[in-house]
Parts: C-alpha cells; structure tokens; sequence
C-alpha cells in the first residue's frame, strides 16, 4: 500500500539523510586515504583505518567507567593496528571533522614522532548522543579515544589534552542542555525537549550501536587508493 500524508514525508526525509550520511562518509573515507598517502611520501609508516561503528561513551554508558569516542574496527585491520601502536606514544594529534544532517564525521591523526608512524582513525557518530560525553570531557578537561574489535577486544587507547578538537560548539550544546533541564526542573518558563533531558539523564543507546552509518567493515586500502570512486562502495 503506498505511503501518504506524513508517512510518505517522513520516508522522503529519512531516504534523503541516508543518501547525505553515505556520500560524507565515503568523502570521509577518501580523505583519510589521500592523508595517508601525503604523510607515506614524507617517509611515516601509516595506519589508516575506517571504523565499522563508533560510539561517544560517558562514564554511565562504559562498564569500565572510561569515557571517549570508541571505535570500532574489522578483525582484519587489527594486526594492523597492533603493529602500529605504541602504548605511550602519539602524544601530538590532529582531528579533521565536518557536520552532516545530525552526524559528525572525522578522521583522528595520531603521530608517533619517535617511530615516524601514524594513525589515522576515520568515525562517525550522530550527535545527539554526545551530550553526555562532552559534559565529561569538560569537566575533566580531556579525552580519550579507544580502539576495540567487535567482540569487544581492546586494542587501545589515545589521551588527548584538548576536547575541543573533537566538539567544537561544546560551550553552546551544554548551554542549551542546562536551558533544556532548568525547564524540565520548573526553574525557568517554557517546554522542555524531552529527548534531551533522557539523553542527560543517562538514557543513552547501547554502546557502539548509535553511530552506525550502513557499513559493517571499512573499505579495503589498495581498492580504495587504486579506484577512489570505488572507496567503500560495498561496505557504505
């Protein structure tokens, strides 16, 4: 039976998003390869990997109290990774991000200046889950990135001493939490926006689920260098 009225709207909508969220992630994705293959001609030994799912975690939604963006990468780039991390390198990093219909996407540059090897983790995550991380991480005044395998096997994890690399508009996004909680409080007049105040109330998704964006592994290096036009077409 064809859909009609708002039904047929909301389905425009919802087709319309997932086209925008694949297209910036296959951009994503590119980007991150044409990064990698800069730093390679400057003489780094690099790790590009593209995450299967990523997830903001606060302390409430981490079994083991941690908290930063998790990623989570193939089986088959877990050698990979392995053979590029150093415990307690890759002190100097950069993050590269753009915003698309409610989804941050990024690629975390990570250096290890005593190997001359870099790391370069590419995630997405819709933003409305964040809000409890980024509360932490201005608290805190740093964050983490973490690395693990579906199975929930931990790779690896990268401090960073600057959260607003990774969130930007932290400042306006907490303020208008608090605006979103006084009123659910009665301290100030208006309605408030239910959503928001589950979602700093703790009522936050299962972790490494929230971000998916319609892939279940990253594209393969060599098919995407060869043909970018081909980058994630399978996996996207």
């Amino acid at each position: 039976m064809p859909e009609t009225g708002e039904d047929a709207d909301y389905a425009e909508r919802a087709a319309a998003k997932s086209a925008v969220t694949k297209d910036a992630w296959e951009a994503t994705i590119e980007d991150m390869y044409a990064m990698a293959e800069e730093l390679e001609e400057q003489g780094w030994e690099v790790a590009a990997i593209g995450a299967g799912h990523t997830a903001p975690e606060s302390p409430r939604a981490e079994p083991e109290g941690r908290f930063g963006l998790t990623y989570t990468i193939p089986d088959n780039f877990a050698e990979e990774f392995r053979e590029a991390f150093r415990e307690d390198g890759f002190e100097r990093y950069e993050v590269y991000r753009g915003e698309q219909e409610g989804t941050a996407f990024q690629v975390t540059a990570l250096y290890d200046e005593a190997t001359s090897t870099a790391i370069l983790l590419a995630g997405a995550y819709e933003l409305r889950y964040a809000n409890p991380l980024i509360a932490t991480a201005m608290k805190t005044g740093e964050m983490y990135s973490h690395v693990r395998l579906l199975d929930g096997t931990h790779l690896g994890s990268f401090r960073h001493d600057d959260y607003e690399l990774f969130f930007p508009d932290a400042d306006r996004r907490m303020n208008e939490v608090t605006e979103e909680m006084e009123k659910a409080m009665g301290a100030v007049e208006g309605e408030a926006d239910a959503g928001t105040v589950r979602r700093m109330s703790g009522g936050e998704p299962e972790p490494n689920v929230n971000a998916r964006v319609g892939i279940d592994a990253a594209p393969d290096p060599a098919e995407s260098r060869e043909d970018p036009d081909r980058a994630d077409d399978e996996d996207a």
